[in-house]
């Protein structure tokens, strides 16, 4: 069913995609030109490294045994 309804509206399927992506590629722009979202971003990152670097030092003295 879906399928058809692609097929016959094709046109208008494909510009509200366009728009969607265009919509969305401004909205990330504004993002990332902000000092906050990018603070933000940046700490958590940092936290993420964190728990990474943590979780595999924890691991790698038991996989040196196996």
């Amino acid at each position: 069913m879906s399928i058809a309804y692609y097929l016959t509206h094709r046109q208008e399927i494909e510009e509200y995609l366009q728009q969607q992506e265009t919509a969305a590629d401004a909205l990330q722009e504004q993002l990332e030109s902000n000092p906050d979202y990018q603070a933000e971003i940046a700490e958590l990152r940092a936290r993420m490294l964190g728990r990474w670097t943590a979780a595999t030092s924890i691991c790698l003295p038991v996989a040196r045994l196996l």
